[in-house]
């Protein structure tokens, strides 16, 4: 997972897991981060000299700040869901925000890092939950 082909290939699979734990949860996907559309977002930053991804999910429901509780549930649903992928599983380091945590900034870009795309974000929700 060294290229960033391959990067996108896999924050594609990784962002069809965590749009299937908030279809389980009956959120629907706020475009762009407007939360007058949707429940939710996923930010991806992949880096590609590490092959590593953080990723923030950030959630209407959360109410003013992120829950521990959330993302115990969202980290057991990526290890469930990624047991065909262990080292994707691996590089994925998660945090849970609301949408106000989320506003004040996710900080600086490190050196290798790659924003994902929205689009190729979108292009994960499985068919039926757009």
């Amino acid at each position: 997972m060294d290229s960033e082909p391959s990067l996108k290939v896999a924050a594609r699979k990784l962002a069809g897991v965590l749009h299937r734990y908030a279809a389980s949860r009956g959120w629907h996907y706020a475009p762009y981060g407007d939360f007058s559309r949707g429940d939710y977002y996923i930010d991806i930053l992949a880096n590609v000299e590490w092959s590593r991804f953080d990723v923030t999910l950030v959630a209407k429901a959360l109410g003013e700040h992120g829950s521990f509780d959330e993302f115990n549930k969202v980290q057991d649903w990526i290890e469930a869901n990624l047991k065909d992928d262990p080292a994707l599983a691996e590089a994925v380091d998660i945090v849970v925000r609301s949408p106000k945590e989320y506003a004040e900034g996710r900080g600086s870009l490190g050196l290798g890092d790659m924003p994902i795309d929205d689009a190729l974000i979108m292009s994960a929700i499985p068919s039926g939950q757009a």
